[in-house]
């Protein structure tokens, strides 16, 4: 003989398998996994940064060395 509560009877409790998803943080070593993404996010964030500070020098300096090329030949054109 099966009690019921609130017209649902106990063993539908204990079958009972949540449907809903939750978010991947509140699974078994979720945060962990957040937290790692969160870290690899950063490490390519200051990898970009560290690559266009790189390529931003190396205009700057290609820049400098051809107002320096153009120079010394404007210079050698009117010394002629």
């Amino acid at each position: 003989m099966q009690r019921q509560l609130s017209n649902v009877s106990i063993h539908s409790y204990q079958e009972y398998q949540p449907t809903r998803k939750y978010g991947p943080q509140y699974e078994p070593g979720g945060y962990a996994t957040v937290v790692q993404q969160r870290t690899n996010m950063k490490q390519r964030e200051d990898a970009l940064k560290f690559e266009q500070g790189r390529i931003r020098a190396l205009q700057e300096e290609r820049q400098h060395i051809q107002k320096k090329t153009f120079t010394k030949w404007v210079n050698s054109f009117l010394q002629k």
